[in-house]
């Protein structure tokens, strides 16, 4: 761990390219720090004491960005960068040794800090609600330390009268504070945006909204930029059009918002005399700073789980269809597989089956005993079973006659009315025009629906409807319900078997639903007359 630190610090294998990279930093955040510092001094809350502190803004973004290889550079260029500026001002240079210490402790303590948030966060992550308040409080704690410093240990202000010192230290804290929004979140949203180039960005879509709020703060500023003493109503205002770019484009909308509101105020401010409006600005400015910024981060995480529920849900989407493809395909091959089963019944133990009956009766022409006619009775419940098996595997009388005559005669009809039950029906003459497929289907449902009936509802009618309308197929089948003893299942549950049946309709992407009346029982079959493609697939 160490080695590995040691060359990411040192990067032994080019010294030369190391050395001009340090002495690039030391110049580019030397100037830096010095045109923030002078720009600085035309933003005093306290005139000579207190100022909106923009280096520290300047400091905290880049021990954020760049690696912590440089970090000892950078602070020891803005040591004699604030040496320098002592010796400009005329000022008597404190004790090296002294100032080092007092220095070093303070900026130890802030990279301590950021160096622990560097390593849980090495990536900026303004979009992340916890990254932002963590952040939130990193920057608090360097305005705590910097103020703390400056008011007990910093030789220059020792003049400060005892009884104001705690005033001057919040006021340290909140001019810190302001300096590090107007330069910290804009350039770590910046930063943020040009590692995040090459991701594909959601547009909003009512992108008029987004620059009609841009525009907004603008025109709120520029109305007002020469009356100082209404920038209260001013930010008040900007705050529903920032809310308004958070909302729309999250935490970049929450950066350009701040960037924004800040270079606004600063405009209006600058080089303004009157420290009394500053001091009175400054707490609220650094709220509704806290408070756009949160706002943004929220807002991109909500659009962030937004967007995985909606991938979620078209997977979930994508899923269902596929099962419900693989439900038509299963149902698909069992309808083929049964009807070469009922065929291969049909042409070898049919014929077989026959051909005995016909030897039979010709050996009973010849001579009659009782074990040829045992023998015949024994082959007639043969064929008998061999004929219920074929129309239980495949309903041959829907290809000879079609659904009408299915349902109207033949073996479904015969059940009931060997079950005492009084059975009608209501049949459109349009379902014998319907696709094959969906016939079968249709046959099936009422077959399952009906048998279920005869073998469990208890019932002394039944009725079955089916229509065709608006691209759907409707089959109802009613029965009335016949009160049984306590102890036995109710007629409603008691043997219907719906799941079977269920899993058919909804193969054919049809709904079943079921009502239980006071004496009837009702089931509807909605199908879509239109299956898909996969419906005749053959092995």
């Amino acid at each position: 761990m160490w080695e590995q630190y040691k060359k990411e610090f040192f990067r032994t294998d080019n010294a030369a390219e190391l050395m001009l990279r340090h002495l690039a930093m030391v110049l580019l955040y030397g100037t830096a720090f010095l045109c923030f510092y002078f720009f600085s001094r035309n933003f005093f809350t306290h005139q000579g004491w207190s100022t909106w502190y923009m280096p520290a803004g300047l400091r905290l973004a880049v021990l954020l960005i760049l690696p912590w290889r440089y970090w000892p550079t950078l602070i020891a260029t803005e040591f004699f960068c604030q040496r320098s500026i002592t010796i400009g001002y005329g000022n008597v240079l404190p004790e090296v040794w002294g100032a080092v210490l007092r220095y070093g402790t303070k900026q130890g303590l802030v990279m301590l800090a950021a160096l622990w948030f560097k390593y849980r966060w090495p990536v900026i992550q303004l979009h992340k609600t916890k990254y932002v308040l963590v952040l939130i409080a990193l920057m608090l704690w360097e305005s705590v330390v910097s103020a703390s410093a400056l008011v007990w240990f910093t030789p220059f202000y020792q003049n400060i009268p005892t009884e104001q010192k705690l005033s001057m230290w919040w006021a340290f804290i909140c001019g810190n504070q302001i300096g590090i929004f107007l330069l910290s979140v804009p350039l770590l949203g910046l930063w943020q945006l040009w590692l995040q180039r090459h991701q594909e960005w959601e547009v909003p879509a009512k992108r008029w909204q987004t620059a009609s709020a841009f525009l907004l703060i603008f025109l709120a500023f520029f109305l007002f930029r020469t009356e100082p003493d209404a920038l209260y109503l001013v930010l008040s205002l900007s705050l529903f059009p920032a809310a308004m770019l958070c909302y729309l484009t999250g935490w970049a909308g929450a950066v350009i918002a701040l960037m924004t509101i800040n270079f606004a105020t600063a405009f209006t401010l600058y080089g303004q005399s009157g420290t009394l409006t500053m001091q009175q600005l400054q707490a609220f400015v650094l709220l509704l700073n806290i408070a756009i910024l949160l706002f943004g981060a929220l807002m991109s995480t909500q659009q962030s789980l937004t967007r995985d529920l909606r991938q979620q849900a078209a997977q979930q989407t994508e899923l269902a269809i596929r099962n419900q493809q693989l439900s038509e395909k299963f149902s698909s091959v069992l309808e083929y597989e049964r009807k070469v089963v009922s065929n291969e019944l049909h042409d070898e133990l049919g014929q077989v089956a026959t051909g005995l009956k016909l030897q039979i009766k010709a050996l009973q022409r010849q001579e009659s005993n009782e074990r040829l006619d045992k023998l015949s009775t024994t082959v007639d419940t043969l064929y008998d079973a061999i004929y219920r098996l074929m129309h239980q595997l495949t309903p041959r009388l829907l290809e000879e006659r079609g659904l009408i005559a299915s349902l109207t005669q033949g073996p479904l009809p015969e059940m009931l009315s060997h079950a005492d039950i009084n059975y009608s029906h209501q049949i459109d003459a349009s379902v014998d025009a319907l696709p094959e497929p969906l016939k079968v289907l249709l046959y099936r449902a009422a077959q399952e629906a009906l048998t279920n009936v005869a073998k469990h509802a208890n019932a002394s009618w039944c009725r079955l409807s089916l229509e065709v309308k608006d691209g759907h197929c409707y089959l109802i089948v009613e029965n009335d319900v016949v009160t049984r003893d306590v102890s036995d299942e109710t007629p409603a549950t008691a043997g219907f078997g719906l799941k079977n049946l269920q899993e058919r309709v909804w193969a054919a992407r049809g709904r079943l639903t079921s009502t239980l009346g006071n004496s009837t029982f009702t089931l509807n079959i909605e199908i879509p007359t239109a299956l898909s493609s996969d419906s005749n697939l053959q092995p």
